[in-house]
């Protein structure tokens, strides 16, 4: 991977991880950070978003435990997973955020309780989601 595409992947990365604190944050409100990790499994790339989810006394804040929350997935490397990754948190923005968005709560329910297990199973990604 060259410097551009390092850097193409970093902004790609910090523009995600802003969506997904604004998608999963309310879902996890003890989360204290979410990441994205790059994995190669060849002959796929996967781009996963995830939240540390370790608020356990006295390992609060730790990095022991995690959830994946969404998954980008392409043949072409990194820098493509990661593309496909913001594809399917765009999906997810659209779904979940349709203009009424004020500080976690969606028309008077918190974001993640309406609808949420049939968006898991449409995914396909929804065990690993909590």
């Amino acid at each position: 991977m060259d410097r551009s595409d390092v850097k193409a992947c970093k902004d790609l990365k910090d523009l995600i991880l802003s969506n997904i604190r604004a998608l999963y944050g309310p879902i996890f409100p003890t989360t204290h950070t979410f990441d994205i990790i790059l994995h190669e499994h060849p002959p796929e790339f996967a781009a996963l978003a995830i939240a540390y989810t370790d608020d356990a006394s006295p390992n609060k804040g730790s990095f022991r435990k995690w959830k994946q929350v969404a998954r980008g997935m392409s043949r072409g490397g990194n820098l493509h997973a990661l593309g496909a990754l913001w594809s399917e948190v765009q999906v997810l923005m659209r779904e979940w955020i349709p203009g009424k968005l004020v500080e976690g709560w969606i028309d008077g329910e918190k974001r993640g309780e309406r609808g949420r297990g049939r968006e898991k199973r449409e995914r396909g990604w929804g065990e690993d989601m909590g």
